[in-house]
């Protein structure tokens, strides 16, 4: 249902005030885009889906101009001289990403060669605020088909490919679900039903659908079109010959496809098939034996650094040491290093403080820091040289990480006494001078009495009690909310932020982009609303949802159209123009299906 806002009298102040505010950062955010985008270097590269093609076939060659836009554009000379240009096009692409933007100008050529062997493609040019800009050269091999091969070869199969076949325990491995298919072969949709059963292996982070352009391959002379489905990170957790046992993979096929009809194709009939990989088998090995004492349990590839609160202090003082170990392995795996101190130095507490990982294309970096205590306990100088080991993925051999070395400047201290501990999460005291002898002098008690330090101290037990329970009421507030119905309340929130998103690929031209964000927006607003896991989100069980809610069956059936036609621009190829139609029918879906609720 809509929202309705009320105003109190004299509100309308504040709103503009609050408006004028958004509005100047809004401003500002936007020119320091421009300004970081324009800043950037102008890089002009030639690219292609495919190294290898069969004669007669088609691929796909792009001349991506970034960070600016072509006064003027010449394609390669020779082009025309050896291949058919089947089709050509002109795309813009934009991104902002923690604040950085970028942008490009994408020439984009649809070929098919004209004669078979080795042609080299020679640079494009552009011109950019009257400078010119010259493209790199690509080669191409061009074979020719086998005869009688296309009637034997397999239309559509499934393989899992990892990016390595010999790690060792705990070591990074990338696993692509890649489905292979002919160019007659167009399909709607791919998914899988449940989560892959994978013995011996740690899942790294969540198995995310992985879209990126379809690119070309021969395999037995047949041309392929590939399409990476699913990309995500395990770690092996034993030694051994490990056999990845057949997966299923699914996928809708568009029956009597045609690719001179292609809004038509939109409302063609599907038909579900089941894909099963071949078994493949890793080869883990354990660390190599003997482990160095310094060995931190980190497998991958790692750096570090470290830092001191302080390099002059006394016997009567505490130093906090910190070590951030960051790389592309396990770090969970990390153990505390171990420090090598001189006799005089003594480690009083030693403990992870944060641990974070990022994913970047599935593949998973982390960062861990550790902090120890250390005490001096003789008055000297010495030297502090903290330092980590891992075993190196790239080299198979331990590295040892020197990291940044602190010269100390320790002085007596005034006692012996063990000295206070302080902790991050714990206030520094505030000690002052103990006097030797007593006064009574302008120490009056009744100079005190009814002064504001008076009551502050006098209020000071009764606020803090107040604030205590305060935050444990907000905090077992915080701790009972329930995700499921969480996940109810914000699921029109989400789909609308999804689909601003969408909207911004319409405005940068990305129509694959666009279609796979609204697909999102459809399917995730179900799943949240209705309380529908990702392994059942099929369109009949979205439909049933749908009717169980009371929505009419004419909201159902535009919903049910809308999301196969995003799916099918997803995987069969987006279609040129109404993109902001499809944009404004999402969104209307949505509050229609809202205020059916």
């Amino acid at each position: 249902m809509p929202l309705k806002t009320h105003y109190k009298k004299g509100d309308h102040k504040g709103m503009t005030l609050t408006f004028f505010k958004t509005y100047i950062s809004i401003f500002f955010f936007c020119l320091l885009s421009c300004c970081t985008i324009a800043q950037k270097e102008v890089i002009f590269e030639a690219k292609t889906n495919a190294k290898k093609v069969l004669k007669g076939k088609a691929f796909r060659v792009e001349f991506v101009l970034q960070n600016s836009r072509a006064d003027q554009f010449k394609m390669p000379a020779n082009l025309e001289k050896h291949f058919d240009i089947l089709s050509r096009s002109k795309q813009m692409s934009s991104v902002i990403t923690n604040g950085q933007g970028s942008f490009a100008e994408i020439f984009q050529f649809n070929l098919r060669a004209k004669k078979s062997g080795m042609i080299t493609i020679g640079p494009a040019y552009a011109k950019v605020k009257g400078k010119p800009h010259k493209s790199n050269s690509l080669t191409i091999e061009v074979v020719e088909p086998i005869a009688g091969q296309n009637s034997s070869a397999e239309k559509i199969f499934f393989r899992i490919e990892p990016d390595k076949r010999e790690a060792f325990v705990n070591e990074q491995i990338i696993l692509d679900y890649k489905i292979y298919y002919v160019q007659e072969t167009q399909m709607s949709r791919i998914y899988l039903n449940e989560e892959p059963d994978l013995d011996h292996f740690l899942y790294g982070g969540e198995m995310t659908q992985f879209i990126k352009e379809p690119d070309i391959e021969i395999i037995n002379g047949q041309q392929y079109v590939t399409r990476t489905a699913y990309r995500f990170a395990v770690y092996p957790r034993k030694a051994g010959n490990i056999i990845i046992n057949p997966q299923n993979l699914f996928c809708n096929i568009i029956k009597d496809y045609n690719p001179n009809r292609p809004m038509g194709n939109f409302f063609a009939e599907t038909e579900q098939i089941s894909l099963s990989s071949d078994p493949i088998d890793i080869n883990v090995k354990s660390a190599p034996t003997p482990e160095p004492p310094t060995f931190s349990g980190a497998v991958g590839t790692f750096t570090g650094t470290a830092s001191v609160d302080n390099t002059k202090l006394s016997t009567d003082d505490a130093l906090t040491l910190k070590v951030t170990i960051k790389g592309d392995g396990d770090v969970k795996q990390i153990r505390v290093p171990d420090l090598v101190l001189s006799d005089s130095l003594e480690v009083y507490d030693q403990k992870e403080i944060s641990e974070n990982t990022d994913e970047e294309n599935a593949r998973l970096y982390g960062t861990k820091t550790f902090q120890y205590i250390i005490i001096p306990k003789e008055p000297g100088r010495y030297a502090l040289n903290p330092s980590f080991t891992y075993l190196d993925s790239d080299t198979r051999s331990y590295n040892q990480v020197r990291l940044d070395s602190f010269e100390l400047f320790v002085r007596k201290g005034n006692n012996n006494n063990t000295p206070v501990i302080i902790d991050e999460a714990t206030p520094k005291p505030i000690i002052k001078n103990i006097r030797s002898s007593a006064s009574l002098e302008g120490n009056s008690i009744d100079s005190f009495f009814n002064t504001i330090p008076f009551w502050v101290l006098f209020a000071m037990p009764f606020l803090i009690v107040l604030a205590a329970f305060g935050y444990k009421t907000i905090r077992k507030k915080r701790e009972n909310v329930d995700v499921s119905e969480l996940k109810i309340r914000r699921a029109t929130k989400v789909a609308k932020k999804r689909l601003a998103t969408a909207e911004a690929h319409i405005k940068a031209g990305n129509d694959r982009a666009f279609y796979d964000e609204i697909s999102k927006a459809l399917l995730g607003y179900v799943s949240d609303k209705f309380q529908l896991p990702g392994s059942e989100l099929s369109k009949n069980n979205v439909k049933g949802k749908l009717e169980k809610a009371g929505v009419s069956s004419d909201i159902t059936q535009r919903f049910i159209q809308l999301l196969q036609t995003a799916e099918m621009a997803v995987f069969g190829g987006a279609p040129q123009g109404g993109t902001q139609e499809v944009y404004k029918e999402a969104l209307r879906l949505i509050e229609e299906v809202e205020d059916k609720k």
